[in-house]
């Protein structure tokens, strides 16, 4: 197979995914780190934070049922705090606009993020946020944030 390491995991979201208990504690866990490890930019705690949450919004989108756990988990509501989040760092709100924006295509993860107006509402914010910092000619402006939110506020969830 191909990959970086000359192999990879042959897994269809069509193929069944029974999710043990040993795998639904470990994505717990994960998410319990990701809530209660400090979020202090440059800290180790932060850095370990911010590592442990990138690692849950992308196995989230691995697969519907770790979907599906990870949001009954409260993924989608880390990922709507992190996007509107000060201390959130620009890259790591990105990430968690891509990730909001992964979750409107299910209406039953636009419910658990609030709804359409809520998702909507934070990404006019973080276009609104990204702008902020900007002077007359646009310098200053949090691009890759602007970008992420404006595709967001311009994409058809649902």
């Amino acid at each position: 197979g191909g990959g970086p390491g000359g192999w990879q995991l042959p897994l269809s979201i069509n193929t069944p995914l029974p999710l043990t208990s040993a795998v639904s504690r470990g994505m717990h866990a994960m998410m319990e780190a990701a809530t209660a490890l400090p979020d202090t930019r440059g800290s180790d705690g932060g850095a370990l934070r911010e590592m442990t949450m990138r690692c849950c919004w992308n196995l989230s989108v691995s697969h519907p049922a770790v979907e599906e756990r990870f949001v009954s988990l409260g993924n989608a509501l880390l990922a709507l705090a992190t996007a509107t989040s000060p201390t959130a760092c620009s890259s790591l709100r990105v990430v968690a606009i891509n990730y909001i924006m992964s979750l409107t295509s299910t209406p039953a993860h636009v419910e658990a993020m609030g709804g359409l107006v809520q998702v909507a509402g934070v990404l006019a914010m973080m276009v609104d946020n990204a702008l902020s910092s900007a002077d007359a000619a646009g310098r200053g402006a949090d691009l890759p944030v602007l970008e992420a939110a404006t595709r967001g506020v311009f994409s058809r969830p649902c």
